[in-house]
């Protein structure tokens, strides 16, 4: 087990405060990815009737509106609509006007979807979200990926605020053309996406060590090992991003008597917590060098050119790899994969390392004991040595983002008390034994299964275990509950992580010593309200079987 380096992890008050709640309308989907559960999908449900949407809106909006009453900073709710595929549900885009009319302006609202619908539909779209998430599947039909494709091109036509997830598919092939998508698509396009890893839940991972032993071939893997090079990649990607944050953290930074160049190794200083380093305030600093400021980006800026040059050189256009093709080059609406299927991921590793070694280098050399607690040095080396070695890896142990791409504040062993840095990705994400402040900012309704819980992969309740906290159609026991922790007893239990592994939720609050923990329950709930410590560790046999009964159900 990696060393758990992470000692605490705040919201990022940049991403601004909000609920999200993700409402799972259904299983009814017109895909049928290997990789997705018969728990999770099919193409035979029944649709969630209008009248059944509406009773469990207002039970979220009264849910919602207690949870607010109690946080100090104004927060916001996002309602975000899953299943399944939203769309197919004929009552879908009914219903969300139905909230736009009852509810004007008070939630979010936005949706994941596999952008298989006509193109029209992208207007409609445009006036009732305001954020959307297109996952892009490679299992699919060629016809239905490029329909997928030409949607995304015609989002950002509209103008509509959206992201895309690209399933990273382990198979060669499906591999590259996820590559392929982001390098020559996405990226020129300056379209915001997000490499998902596929497979996060502990428990998909052991079934299908269970089903290999049996099997010994697994058809339908909810977990995906990835060669060296393909979790390079992926590795490479989010280092570049927490490196991105980094470099504009260097912007911010001015130690005392000391050139920018040396204030950016006083950047790394400050990470593995010495003492002797004096920060100036971002202003301060901005009044004093606007000049090397701007040097420091510029320098970033040609080095990344320097990147294209040296790569270009020589080679005729055809031969210019897939991650350097300039925009005008790469105009078709539609993509073609990439016959070289190793390809891609080695010349954009390659890049990426060049692009930041030489700073890195100039780092170690300063420093003979050089410890490095956010992993930007030790996982390029390790890359460097493994990348061409025999075996695979399992995704869930390359690490995390957030879903929303959000960056991530973070404390660490070496952190002094009020000092919090910025990251894109975290590299373990072995949380047991935290408090986390998950339901008070998250909840998760899957209508059809008649299931509530907190948040939908780590299912953990106020018992600090995993079982829902009520069924949909008891909604109204789940609000006398809260109800009665909050404006009762004045007191709610902190949950407890009773996992191995923190999927989607690792931005929200949360800490593995007690006093931060309780610093930011204080932070972000009234002070009429006290947290309770001690987790219960006992829960609802009725509702424990409900949702075993749920997972069993085809």
């Amino acid at each position: 087990m990696q060393e758990q380096l992470l000692t605490a992890i705040d919201y990022n008050e940049k991403s601004g405060y909000n609920m999200m709640i993700v409402w799972d309308l259904g299983r009814r989907c017109n895909y049928d990815c290997t990789y997705c559960t018969l728990y999770m999908h099919n193409s035979w449900s029944a649709h969630a009737e209008m009248e059944e949407l509406k009773k469990t809106m207002k039970h979220i909006d009264e849910y919602y509106s207690i949870y607010k009453s109690f946080h100090k900073i104004d927060m916001a709710c996002t309602i975000s609509f899953t299943g399944g595929e939203p769309t197919v549900n004929p009552n879908f885009f009914k219903f969300v006007e139905w909230i736009r009319d009852t509810y004007p302006k008070k939630y979010r609202l936005s949706m994941t979807t596999n952008a298989t619908w006509p193109t029209d539909t992208s207007e409609k779209i445009l006036k009732l979200f305001n954020m959307i998430t297109v996952s892009y599947h490679t299992e699919a039909h060629p016809t239905l990926k490029e329909k997928v494709v030409k949607n995304i091109l015609h989002l950002q036509d509209i103008g509509q605020r959206f992201k895309v997830n690209v399933m990273m598919h382990a198979n060669d092939q499906y591999f590259n053309e996820c590559v392929d998508l982001m390098e020559n698509v996405l990226t020129p396009r300056k379209i915001n996406f997000i490499p998902r890893i596929i497979g996060e839940r502990l428990e998909e991972q052991k079934k299908d060590e269970v089903d290999l032993k049996k099997q010994k071939v697994i058809t339908r893997s909810k977990v995906h090992a990835y060669t060296h090079d393909q979790a390079a990649y992926i590795t490479m990607y989010w280092n570049k991003k927490n490196l991105e944050l980094t470099e504009h953290a260097f912007s911010n930074i001015k130690v005392s008597g000391l050139s920018v160049e040396d204030s950016v190794n006083g950047f790394f200083d400050r990470l593995i917590g010495s003492k002797e380093v004096e920060v100036e305030s971002v202003e301060e600093f901005l009044s004093k060098e606007p000049v090397e400021v701007q040097k420091q980006i510029k320098k970033i800026e040609i080095k990344q050119q320097q990147v294209a040059d040296i790569s270009m050189k020589g080679k005729k256009k055809e031969e210019v790899p897939a991650v350097l093709i300039e925009q005008g080059e790469h105009s078709k609406k539609t993509y073609t994969l990439i016959d070289n299927v190793n390809k891609p991921a080695k010349q954009s590793i390659e890049a990426a390392n060049f692009d930041f070694q030489e700073k890195l280098d100039k780092i170690r050399e300063s420093r003979k004991n050089f410890e490095d607690p956010l992993n930007i040095v030790k996982s390029v080396d390790t890359l460097k040595k493994s990348k061409f070695e025999e075996g695979k890896v399992v995704g869930r142990s390359i690490g995390r983002m957030c879903c929303g791409g959000r960056d991530l504040s973070c404390q660490t062993v070496h952190s002094e008390k009020d000092q919090w840095d910025e990251i894109k990705f975290a590299k373990n994400t072995n949380f047991k034994g935290w408090k986390c402040m998950i339901n008070w900012f998250f909840l998760h309704i899957e209508q059809e299964k008649d299931i509530v819980f907190h948040h939908q992969t780590c299912r953990t309740s106020l018992n600090s275990v995993e079982e829902p906290i009520g069924k949909v159609s008891e909604f109204s026991k789940i609000i006398s509950k809260l109800k009665d922790h909050l404006y009762g007893n004045m007191e709610i239990p902190y949950i407890t992580c009773p996992h191995d592994l923190c999927g989607c939720g690792m931005c929200v609050p949360k800490a593995k010593d007690e006093e931060t923990a309780k610093m930011l329950f204080h932070k972000y709930v009234k002070s009429s309200v006290e947290p309770i410590m001690e987790p219960a560790l006992i829960g609802d046999p009725e509702l424990q079987q409900h949702m075993k009964e749920m997972r069993d159900y085809k």
